[in-house]
């Protein structure tokens, strides 16, 4: 819904706008659901194996970041999917916040024969 001050009225979008929105924060939804559990099973990890961490404040922040950072990028993109009035606008957003939240996995991608690199490539087994 959007305000006119002009004419004091609320103008509701179509149909397709309302589509489009439960569309894209559907598939935005899928994408940042399994950066939020990825923070959760290292936080799970930290409480299970404490012995395994000299200060255990870092390896908590870095949960905490993980977790904190889905779900802020998740109610972000509800906010500013139920403000676009257009159908255009909503796949824009998504296509540039979608981009947005895949940055650190770029990044990630891009480092060579780096050791923390090999590290990660196997899934943590416990």
């Amino acid at each position: 819904m959007a305000y006119d001050d002009t004419h004091f009225t609320i103008k509701t979008p179509s149909t397709q706008v309302y589509m489009c929105r439960f569309i894209c924060s559907l598939l935005l939804h899928m994408e940042l659901i399994e950066d939020v559990r990825q923070g959760i099973c290292m936080l799970d990890y930290l409480n299970t194996h404490p012995d395994l961490f000299q200060m255990k404040i870092i390896p908590l922040s870095i949960c905490l970041m993980q977790m904190v950072g889905g779900t802020t990028a998740e109610l972000t993109n509800l906010f500013m999917l139920a403000t676009r009035d257009s159908v255009e606008y909503c796949i824009t957003f998504f296509v540039a916040f979608h981009i947005l939240t895949r940055i650190d996995n770029i990044y990630a991608e891009g480092l060579n024969n780096h050791a923390l690199k090999q590290a990660c490539e196997e899934p943590l087994v416990y």
